[in-house]
């Protein structure tokens, strides 16, 4: 009953490291074993989330504008919100 639709990606410049393709999850996760180790700060991760209701959609953006605003881009269309980080 807790779960909702999310996708992300992990890229490394142009090169996508990390495909996870929209589906039901409560906590949305991804593992690249290439052996490859990336700085974190030259990740990119897009993710989208459509929240439950508008309750949770105003609380999750006014969680990234007082806390990660400087880090973080994102959308809203209705219930979903597309993350840039």
């Amino acid at each position: 009953e807790y779960l909702i639709p999310m996708s992300m990606q992990i890229l490394h410049g142009d090169k996508l490291l990390v495909n996870m393709p929209e589906q039901l999850h409560w906590w949305i996760n991804g593992f690249n074993m290439s052996g490859t180790l990336y700085r974190p700060s030259s990740l990119t991760m897009k993710f989208t989330v459509e929240m439950p209701d508008e309750a949770m959609l105003e609380a999750f953006c006014e969680a990234i504008d007082n806390h990660y605003r400087h880090d973080v881009t994102y959308t809203v269309d209705g219930l979903r919100v597309s993350v840039v980080w």
